[in-house]
């Protein structure tokens, strides 16, 4: 069984909205996403996802029940969104305050 390990936030700032790279999980069968966040951000991480075609896809839905409150604290969350789409991201609404966050995407299946 093939799998891949991709990086998407890389000691990324929480102190504005964010959006990290997108995962391009289309030849892949499994998907969890691993955020980890330092300092004392306050604000919702949520998972977007996209069944576009093509290389870039541009219409993301966000994953019902996804949503993490950042809290205030440092912390972590890790995700197993099912669906089978074809593309994922990670959004970070900001209420207030910084830190950062790192995330990473294991993706498993036959490539």
């Amino acid at each position: 069984m093939a799998y891949e390990i991709v990086n998407v936030a890389s000691a990324q700032s929480l102190s504005a909205d964010f959006t990290s790279a997108t995962i391009d999980a289309r030849y892949y069968q499994h998907v969890t996403i691993q955020l980890i966040w330092t300092g004392t951000p306050t604000g919702n991480f949520t998972i977007e996802v996209s069944n576009d075609e093509g290389p870039i896809p541009t219409n993301w839905v966000t994953v019902a029940s996804s949503t993490q409150a950042a809290g205030g604290a440092a912390g972590s969350k890790n995700y197993e969104p099912s669906g089978g789409y074809a593309w994922y991201r990670v959004f970070y609404d900001s209420s207030s305050s910084t830190g950062t966050l790192t995330a990473n995407a294991c993706l498993k299946g036959f490539y």
